[in-house]
């Protein structure tokens, strides 16, 4: 039995070497469809700011308007995001835009 067959010789290594930077590795490709649903999300929760601020809508509603399912999961993202619970962080939006 070939050594080089069974352990890898110095082309299966350059070829293992050239398939993990391939842009059609399954590892970017992860990481490219995270991004895009990090975006998503980002996106949603914008949209639920400006429904709850323009058309003064509560935290579950415009969680459910935006394609939330749980309005608690929604609350949890939008801490993550801009810091404070919705309902907190819209009426300090709310005191800074009237001042």
């Amino acid at each position: 039995m070939d050594p080089e067959a069974v352990c890898g010789g110095p082309k299966s290594r350059r070829l293992r070497f050239n398939a993990s930077y391939s842009p059609l590795h399954p590892c970017s490709s992860y990481h490219r469809i995270a991004k895009v649903l990090l975006k998503q999300k980002q996106i949603r929760l914008q949209e639920a700011r400006r429904l709850m601020l323009g058309e003064d809508l509560d935290a579950a509603s415009a969680a459910f308007r935006v394609g939330y399912e749980d309005p608690s999961y929604f609350s949890r993202d939008d801490k993550k995001l801009f810091g404070s619970p919705p309902q907190c962080d819209i009426v300090s939006l709310r005191s800074r835009l009237e001042a």
